[in-house]
């Protein structure tokens, strides 16, 4: 999930994630998404950020 609404929930999201210029997010509908830059989505959901991928081979 990109929030948590629960303090025991940590949120974890990827240098690469909150790099990104745009992220959409959508609640399992694709006719109604969310916007929003990395860096807001940083500053809003301040996720932990931790390497948890690594590129394709």
């Amino acid at each position: 999930m990109p929030f948590s609404f629960d303090p025991e929930l940590e949120v974890v999201a990827d240098p690469d994630v909150v790099a990104q210029p745009k992220l959409y997010f959508n609640a399992a509908r694709l006719d109604r998404s969310l916007v929003i830059s990395g860096a807001d989505y940083a500053r809003l959901a301040l996720p932990r950020v931790e390497p948890i991928a690594s590129p394709a081979a």
